[in-house]
């Protein structure tokens, strides 16, 4: 029998599925969808469809397939919303969100949409264990935002951030690289096709995770997004939601009245919650224009902080549910024995690095590559040099976006990608953006500037003569 759910993970924007629709969606198991994808186990089912493991019969590959709901593809406006997800999972390359593979219709006419095959379970299913430690929460906390980055800078609005939308993949190692999922509710900005599926007044989102003014029904931008990730953070450092309601109304209108409670009411014992505080007051305003300026800005917050209590910025991280506490004295003694190594290595004259095209042009990675790889790329690469082994200076990931994106991204006239593209730098470097139509342009990318560049291309004028 099912767990009954928790009023705070109510989802209020999907019609309820029957029995008879998750009978139906088991029928489908061994058969074939779209001529290559074999249905070989159903994983989970929610309001907009069921995601099944299924082997992609060309290459011999294990993907995941979500069919859309028997019951929502009797609703439009849902099926506008399964195809929005398709379409906003294309345009994302970060490799902290989930990849899209294919997208089409089963011989029923039914849509469905293949993604990579995630290894691990969800954050929420992790919460059940109880708190996370304060640098994991930040770790997870700062993936997330790198993924809803590069959707920000391409127009896209999430809406609908949570813990069962936030997927800890597992690595090799035994580490954890976050995933964020379900784009199905997404908003996307300039865009009337879209927009006519987010009326005035129309409440979407889960109730639990929603902004003040998502709550009462208005026009969302990116800022409603730092609101979700604000409860995100509180619940993985508290154990809970900030609010606490025995319907979902109650915790829309909690979200709109009700001051948030303080952390330190609730987890008292959590180290530096002062600073933590001031990173939640930040994220839980009330007002959109009181929050940060966009969610860069929350990675540039969530980077000093994690600086400040000697936490690591970035990348996979351990999650393993009620690991003891991590004090202040071990954090200060292994930061004492690094210092004394590294500085031993400098006056006797034998760490010398210096940085090339060669060097960062391998540092630079695509999207193509696995989490564990992309992981590997951002460790520290070692290298034989003069008297014996030893390391270079670790890389920093800087996401390059553009307007339009699409750019093509050269290093010394290498081409490595497209926008939005992300790289993993050594130190200060220029490269290259070209886009048909547009003005080359050279843009320098310095791992202590900002982690997300957005450059604006500028067109290239008519031809003289051109009508």
């Amino acid at each position: 029998m099912a767990a009954e759910r928790k009023i705070d993970t109510l989802d209020l924007t999907l019609p309820m599925t029957s029995d008879n629709d998750a009978a139906d969606d088991d029928a489908h198991i061994g058969s074939v969808f779209g001529g290559q994808y074999r249905i070989d186990e159903r994983l989970g089912a929610g309001g907009m469809g069921t995601v099944y493991r299924a082997t992609q019969l060309s290459v011999g590959r294990s993907v995941a397939v979500k069919l859309i709901a028997g019951g929502v593809e009797k609703h439009p406006e849902h099926v506008q919303r399964f195809r929005r997800e398709a379409e906003a999972l294309a345009k994302l390359r970060h490799p902290n969100t989930v990849h899209l593979l294919d997208f089409g219709l089963t011989d029923e006419g039914r849509l469905y949409m293949v993604m990579e095959l995630l290894s691990g379970h969800d954050l929420e299913h992790r919460l059940v264990e109880g708190p996370l430690e304060l640098p994991q929460a930040l770790s997870v906390m700062r993936q997330v935002a790198q993924s809803v980055s590069e959707a920000h800078a391409l127009g896209i609005v999430h809406r609908d951030l949570k813990p069962s939308n936030i997927y800890l993949s597992q690595v090799e190692g035994g580490d954890t690289f976050v995933k964020v999922m379900d784009f199905g509710v997404a908003g996307f900005r300039h865009d009337e096709a879209h927009s006519a599926l987010t009326v005035k007044g129309a409440v979407l989102g889960t109730a639990a995770y929603m902004s003040p003014e998502q709550a009462q029904g208005y026009q969302v931008d990116a800022r409603a997004d730092l609101y979700s990730l604000g409860v995100i953070l509180f619940e993985m450092l508290a154990g809970r939601t900030p609010f606490q309601a025995n319907s979902a109304i109650s915790m829309l209108i909690a979200h709109v009245s009700e001051a948030p409670p303080r952390l330190a009411a609730i987890a008292p014992d959590l180290e530096d919650l002062e600073k933590v505080q001031a990173l939640l007051d930040k994220l839980l305003a009330k007002a959109p224009e009181e929050r940060p300026g966009s969610v860069t800005e929350v990675i540039a917050l969530l980077d000093t902080l994690m600086f400040e209590i000697g936490a690591s910025a970035g990348g996979p991280a351990s999650i393993a549910p009620n690991a003891p506490k991590r004090r202040r004295r071990a954090r200060t003694s292994r930061w004492l024995v690094g210092s004394v190594t590294l500085l031993a290595l400098l006056t006797a004259g034998w760490f010398v690095w210096q940085p090339s095209a060669e060097s960062l042009q391998l540092a630079a990675f695509t999207p193509q590559l696995s989490a564990a790889q992309q992981y590997a790329q951002q460790s520290w690469v070692r290298v034989e040099r003069g008297f014996g082994k030893w390391f270079e200076p670790s890389v920093k990931s800087v996401t390059v976006a553009s307007m339009p994106s699409g750019a093509t991204v050269k290093l010394d006239d290498a081409e490595l990608g497209a926008t939005p593209y992300q790289l993993q730098v050594k130190g200060a470097t220029t490269i290259q953006l070209d886009l048909a139509g547009h003005e080359p342009q050279d843009v320098t990318v310095d791992p202590r500037g900002e982690p997300n560049i957005v450059i604006k291309l500028v067109p290239l004028p008519p031809l003289r003569g051109a009508q």
